[in-house]
């Protein structure tokens, strides 16, 4: 077999592609674009000889852009008894390879012998029909194209920007000149048709251009010319058809080429680059220009994103940097260091590790406030690298946890952890050592090289004309992505320098580069962002409001359980830590729409003002996902610390999910509930402008100990919510009536203020809530797993599948055994359905399971409640253990009985 990495000169079709107006030297550029076609049987052909088929193929061989994953294609592949894979996906790489023995050439085609079997169908005329994806926008019927009828509409594309509008047909449409209409057109009727055309197109240039060969599989490539504002960009297109009889033209593959250039930024200041790497050493002058662009170029949106406005600038004594010019900690008034410092986040690793490292303390703090102090091998690997990259970013400053917080002294720790957000958000970039293991491993390619693997090629005789394929990087950015403080670290920075796996990203709020191109350029479709960026709420949408009786879920809220689902899972090694890592992100947040900082308050992490849907967290999806209570931990000082069980700091995930992610806790999503053909509840996502409704209603009013409390013997009781009714209401009371009755009896005693004898009110602490109401008991069935689907709509309207969850639930069972409800235990594989009855606590109405069968009621028939387990004190003092949810028919049906609850 030839070595297909030292091919010759073009072959006659790559010939075509005018590569030259790429020639940084070329004095002619003024192509706007054009549209290639080169057959997938042409290219298995030359890949040994011509340069560019040579890389095409390369590309085709990366799994990401593998044209053979269609089932159909696969049902053939394994068909062949050539292959001996039963099981399992044949790569492209690997069926050209098995296949090269059977091919043999003939002319100018390659023809495949009898007894192998061509994955891709022969076509007659009158067999093939291609489906187009989308809905039609009037009737919703999908929209069925013979791909040999003249196909009309109301406008005409040809080469380049030239454009006309009139009923004739689209056989030579160029997607270039589509693209280049669709820009210069703001006429809302024709962008539907560009849309539409656009998506068709390949299938019908395919069939219309003289393709109409044998083998009907080819690679389409659109080619942004010199002049274009994307230029150097290739788009590439895979189509095909497989051999069933029914067979579609199928769009197989599609991916992004670009042409190298030398330029960083284009004439309206966008980055625009295509950059052969140097494999050893990563380009720092790069990350710099990246970091002044964003300074210079993107204003408030990155210097001063939204979250910062209530952000409180580090303290101005006490707050301690590295000077990486001195070799030195310094202690600084603030605005001498203001945009001056960059921000370490890493993995500090086990402690193993840690043996020799300087760390900060009491007794070395002198000498290491002197020059030169701070040595490359004393300071950890990862610790000195980031200082050389501070010094190449044109900064003086780095601040480091390790070496920058007192590491033995609470009192010291604790003012610099209250100021975390503050530290970070400051920053002027935060570097990120994302693949680091420990404080002790190397930055790659920054003092020691690194290992890079790009795939480009040098396409003409040209040294100057290079084309590169994305440089694809592993974005789960471990193990910096699975620790707790990291989380807070990279949502509370302006900008970021992420170093992985040799490799390093620059995001922003304004997007995300990469060594060799932007992320913008390196996919067709828009690539999820690597880092999610914290996202406040308009001030005047923040709170939990109202629509005659119905919760619409708050801004505010759905930030804070996007957050809080983002968190749980990540691991620390301080069981202590599990609010302090997250405490600076949650203040911005809450404390955004507040008049004032003072008024916002968190209770072991839940925000107060929204604390009747934020006790309602459960576990997180997965069929491997459970919960075990978090043990107490000691902090630095010798103290023991404890959250309450109604917290989600409370309790840990334990079990790994399929993808090696702990699953910690979630909030089920709000969502529009429509009904599917048979009736059945149907979840859709809301759209951006839908109000997103929470399906619950609030009923209880929750206390807590009042801190400024006269009598310490005797404290007394703060309520903490005003949405509640104040009282589990009977079957009979009617909910709106009672609502206004409560409402108007202003000045009158509140009636559902607990009454507590003093030898209980003497155990209460700040971590107890405290509530009225009904208690009933039920038994438990056998935990299974359900799977619930959400679906959203496309850009057509149609309704597609969002996501699919597993969701372990457990049934609640009546006396006579039949299924009342269901309930989310924290550790399911633990429960032994034959236990006796369990208590459970009447907490707010619900309206829907999520998987009803049918759905015909506006009402709320269901009520939320919470398991009890009761604590060795005895009544009142207990633990929660899971929410779940109750027929309003079945609570009734059983004896209940008033309680006050006293949650620890």
């Amino acid at each position: 077999m030839k070595n297909f990495f030292d091919p010759g000169p073009l072959c006659k079709k790559c010939s075509k592609i005018d590569f030259g107006q790429f020639d940084p030297n070329a004095v002619s550029q003024n192509q706007a674009g054009e549209q290639y076609s080169i057959e997938l049987k042409h290219l298995l052909k030359e890949r040994n000889t011509c340069r560019f088929c040579g890389l095409l193929f390369q590309a085709l061989c990366l799994p990401e852009n593998d044209p053979l994953r269609d089932n159909d294609l696969q049902k053939t592949i394994k068909e062949d008894d050539n292959f001996t894979t039963r099981n399992g996906r044949v790569d492209f790489k690997t069926w050209a390879r098995v296949r090269e023995r059977f091919w043999s050439t003939e002319g100018n085609g390659l023809l495949i012998k009898k007894d192998s079997r061509w994955p891709f169908g022969g076509y007659t005329k009158d067999s093939i029909r291609m489906t187009h994806a989308e809905a039609d926008a009037n009737s919703g019927a999908k929209r069925k194209i013979d791909c040999n009828a003249q196909i009309t509409t109301n406008v005409e594309f040809r080469r380049g920007n030239d454009m006309e509008f009139n009923p004739q047909a689209l056989g030579g449409a160029s997607e270039m000149g589509l693209r280049a209409a669709e820009e210069f057109d703001n006429n809302r009727e024709h962008k539907r048709w560009y849309k539409f055309v656009r998506e068709i197109i390949s299938a019908v240039a395919f069939f219309n251009h003289g393709e109409m060969k044998k083998v009907p599989a080819a690679l389409w490539i659109s080619v942004y010319g010199a002049s274009h504002k994307n230029s150097g960009l290739m788009e590439v297109t895979v189509s095909g058809c497989s051999k069933r009889i029914t067979r579609e033209l199928k769009t197989l593959s599609r991916f992004r080429l670009r042409v190298a250039s030398p330029e960083i930024t284009t004439k309206d200041r966008g980055l625009r680059y295509g950059k052969i790497l140097d494999k050893t050493k990563i380009d720092m002058e790069l990350c710099r220009k990246w970091v002044d662009h964003c300074r210079n170029e993107h204003g408030d949106a990155c210097n001063k994103p939204q979250w910062s406005e209530t952000l409180q600038r580090p303290q101005r004594t006490g707050f301690r940097l590295i000077d990486v010019w001195k070799r030195a900690i310094v202690e600084l008034n603030i605005n001498a260091t203001r945009n001056s410092y960059a921000a370490l986040s890493y993995v500090w690793g086990h402690p193993r590790h840690s043996e020799g490292i300087l760390h900060l303390n009491s007794t070395n703090k002198d000498a290491l406030f002197k020059r030169n102090s701070l040595d490359d091998r004393s300071v950890g690997r990862t610790i000195a690298d980031a200082m050389e990259i501070t010094r190449k970013l044109g900064l003086r400053y780095l601040w480091a946890d390790r070496l920058c917080i007192l590491q033995h002294q609470q009192l010291d720790k604790d003012q610099q952890l209250e100021q975390m957000d503050r530290i970070y958000g400051s920053a002027v970039v935060t570097i990120v050592s994302a693949s680091g293991r420990h404080l002790d491993e190397p930055i790659a390619g920054i003092t020691t090289e690194r290992s890079v693997n790009q795939l480009a090629r040098q396409v003409t005789d040209n040294p100057d004309i290079n084309v590169l394929v994305p440089v694809q990087r592993d974005t789960s950015l471990r193990p910096w992505s699975t620790r707790a403080w990291t989380l807070q670290e990279k949502l509370m920075s302006r900008r970021l320098l992420v170093f992985h796996d040799g490799t390093v990203d620059f995001c922003c709020s304004c997007g995300v580069s990469h060594e060799d191109m932007t992320a913008e350029d390196s996919c067709i479709s828009n690539p999820p962002p690597l880092v999610r960026w914290l996202s406040l709420a308009d001030p005047r949408l923040s709170s939990s409001t109202t629509r005659g009786m119905r919760l619409l879920r708050s801004p505010v809220f759905a930030e804070y359980a996007a957050l809080i689902e983002q968190y749980t899972p990540r691991q620390m090694s301080k069981a202590s830590d599990a609010v302090n890592a997250i405490l600076g992100m949650l203040h911005i947040l809450i404390t955004n729409h507040q008049k004032s900082p003072s008024e916002t308050s968190l209770l072991s992490g839940l925000p107060e003002q929204f604390l009747d849907q934020a006790l309602h967290w459960q576990p997180a999806a997965g069929e491997a996902v459970s919960l075990r209570a978090r043990e107490s931990s000691e902090t630095s000082d010798g103290s023991k610390v404890t959250f309450p069980s109604w917290s989600w700091a409370a309790w840990t995930a334990v079990e790994e999910n399929a993808e090696g992610d702990y699953g910690g806790v979630r909030y089920e999503s709000p969502f529009r509930a429509q009904t599917n053909d048979e009736g059945g509840l149907k979840k859709v996502v809301p759209d951006e402008q839908d109000e997103a409704e929470e399906f619950m209603r609030p009923l209880l009013k929750w206390y807590v100990v009042n801190k400024s409390s006269p009598s310490r013997n005797h404290p007394s009781l703060r309520p903490l919510n005003e949405t509640g009714l104040g009282l589990a209401f009977d079957e009979n009371v009617n909910i709106e009536n009672w609502n206004r009755a409560v409402s108007a009896a202003t000045g009158s005693l509140d009636s559902s203020m607990p009454s507590l004898n003093k030898n209980i009110a003497n155990q209460l602490t700040d971590q107890h809530l405290i509530f009225r109401t009904k208690i009933a008991q039920f038994h438990l069935g056998e935990t299974r797993t359900r799977t619930e689907t959400t679906w959203k709509r496309n850009a057509s309207g149609k309704l597609v599948v969002h996501s699919e969850l597993k969701i372990r639930e457990t049934p609640i069972l009546n006396g006579g055994g039949v299924e009342v409800g269901r309930v989310y235990l924290p550790d399911p594989d633990r429960h032994r359905p034959e236990l006796p009855p369990y208590d459970f606590a009447l907490i707010s109405e619900a309206q829907y399971f999520g998987d009803e069968k049918r759905v015909g009621f506006t009402d709320y028939p269901l009520f939320n409640i919470m398991l009890l387990r009761w604590d060795d004190r005895g009544r009142p003092f207990a633990s929660r253990v899971a929410m779940g949810r109750i027929t309003k028919e079945a609570w009734w049906e059983v004896e209940t009985r008033e309680e006050v609850v006293v949650l620890g």
